[in-house]
């Protein structure tokens, strides 16, 4: 089931960035991405580096879907899978597809299979931050700390992997880390305290009450998986607004699915 999974994750982060990369959006009077000519290979790849601002982008939008999605949840829904679907399309948050098939099968997350994908195609020196986020997160008891202490192993990212396409994915996935940990902690460690009154409230409706760090861990590696997707559709040139917010919300639907499953 996992290699299922797998296969069809991946098959879609390869199609729809290469949508993401062709398309132009604006997000503000000042800010608007570069077209991009998704035609050349992978070996003439020149990603440029995401800035801080490019993550605070990512991170910010993913804490703001969570919250559009659950305010106005239905808790009293018989098909929270069917609700999640609908809670993502009613506030039009960007995902690498709006078909029906694509949001049941993101739905179904599968935190093993995502961390094999992110395994599979970074570096043992690109993935060992991975796994050092992963472990720090199993046990937050400040999440100021915890965040500085990611925002150190992204500085020491930027000086140790060479690779562009690694060290955006590594970025990518360790912002979403910071930022997931803001939402889904209590607020006596530091978090906004908005995720863990939801997992306090409901969480023993829900098909099983699993821990709420378990929606940080997917969170953050579905934030590098999506930064992944932007290389390997062979896009070149600064990482797009489009691309950013694909991310962004991608690492959300997997927080708020790993959460409800």
């Amino acid at each position: 089931m996992k290699k299922l999974i797998y296969g069809t994750m991946f098959l879609a982060i390869l199609s729809t960035s290469i949508f993401s990369c062709k398309k132009e959006i604006e997000t503000d009077s000042t800010k608007t991405s570069t077209a991009i000519n998704s035609s050349v290979q992978k070996t003439q790849i020149i990603l440029e580096i995401l800035s801080n601002e490019d993550l605070l982008t990512i991170g910010n939008y993913h804490n703001e879907n969570l919250e559009l999605v659950f305010a106005d949840f239905n808790w009293q829904s018989t098909d929270f899978k069917s609700e999640l679907i609908n809670k993502f399309t009613e506030n039009q948050i960007s995902l690498r597809s709006n078909d029906l098939n694509y949001l049941n099968e993101r739905a179904n997350v599968d935190l093993d299979a995502n961390i094999a994908i992110l395994q599979n195609e970074l570096s043992s020196t690109a993935f060992t931050y991975i796994q050092n986020a992963l472990t720090l997160s199993n046990s937050i008891s400040n999440v100021a700390d915890f965040q500085n202490t990611l925002s150190q192993l992204q500085e020491n990212a930027r000086s140790n992997i060479s690779d562009v396409t690694e060290l955006n994915a590594v970025l990518a996935s360790l912002e979403v880390f910071k930022s997931s940990a803001y939402f889904w902690a209590p607020v006596n460690l530091g978090g906004s305290g908005i995720g863990y009154s939801y997992w306090i409230i409901y969480g023993d409706i829900i098909e099983q009450k699993s821990p709420w760090t378990n929606a940080l861990a997917a969170d953050g590696v579905s934030g590098g998986i999506g930064m992944l997707g932007v290389a390997v559709a062979g896009c070149f040139g600064p990482v797009g607004w489009v691309a950013l917010g694909i991310c962004g919300g991608e690492a959300a639907m997997s927080s708020a699915a790993s959460f409800l499953f």
